[in-house]
């Protein structure tokens, strides 16, 4: 009996051990995660659900809440930023799900992505729009379904024609609000000078483009160009690829042990 005592006592240690490492990996990775699921109030200067990151009080819209464990905005120009800086020496990625409001506009998109070090000095996060504040590379996905890839502040257009394997995506296209929600994901890979944007297919990118990180990344976001608003979910800025999984197989970890100690 004495060594059965042991033998189970050596097996949540070790899963402890296991599970710590695991998970250092991931917060000394720099993910941040947020699923919004917590009480309803402002989005700017809250706290992900993860706790590694803050919402940037400065450049997130004041119509931008969270709401219903989801993020609302309430009308046209809604958005949020957060601090996030990873390495250039692997992929990472900032990805999100979207469901639109109102009726279809020729201006509206949603859009997710980066700022960088081009910023602003004088605003927290770049300069800040009717269109949100990306002076780094962002993908934005228009009513039509077409997606974009853009840098500078909507300077410079990556992506000409505009349409992508993307265009009538029946999530989006015609009159809103959207019956289904859109998942985004836009990748850069500064190994192999590639970025990459992703739409609901997470394994398969629609749009692929040379591109050469020449500025540091400084924070990732999400916005809405239109008069009509927007709600938001799942957001996610990650250094690499490895990162979710870790935290998925932590995760894992604990379940079984729960269910080896309850036998």
């Amino acid at each position: 009996m004495m060594k059965r005592t042991c033998f189970v006592s050596g097996t949540k240690l070790a899963f402890v051990f296991v599970l710590t490492v695991l998970l250092s990996q991931v917060a000394t990775a720099g993910s941040v995660t947020d699923s919004f699921d917590r009480a309803d109030g402002a989005l700017a200067g809250s706290t992900t659900s993860d706790g590694n990151g803050v919402w940037d009080p400065g450049s997130t819209h004041a119509n931008t809440t969270v709401s219903g464990n989801r993020v609302v905005s309430s009308a046209g120009g809604g958005s949020g930023y957060i601090h996030f800086q990873p390495a250039t020496d692997k992929t990472f990625s900032v990805e999100a799900s979207s469901l639109r409001y109102g009726a279809a506009t020729s201006n509206h998109s949603q859009a997710i992505g980066f700022i960088d070090s081009s910023q602003n000095v004088e605003a927290p996060f770049g300069t800040c729009t009717s269109t949100g504040c990306w002076s780094g590379l962002h993908m934005a996905i228009e009513v039509s379904g077409d997606v974009h890839l853009w840098d500078n502040n909507f300077a410079n257009h990556r992506t000409p024609g505009g349409s992508h394997g993307t265009a009538g995506l029946a999530n989006l296209a015609g009159g809103g609000p959207d019956a289904n929600w859109v998942d985004l994901k836009l990748e850069i890979d500064p190994v192999n000078n590639k970025a990459r944007g992703y739409v609901n297919d997470m394994v398969n990118p629609v749009v692929e483009i040379d591109y050469v990180l020449s500025d540091t990344i400084v924070a990732a976001g999400f916005s809405n160009s239109s008069t009509y608003g927007a709600e938001w979910d799942s957001f996610a800025a990650v250094p690499e690829p490895t990162s979710l999984a870790l935290l998925s197989l932590g995760s894992l970890l604990v379940l079984w042990n729960r269910k080896r100690s309850r036998s």
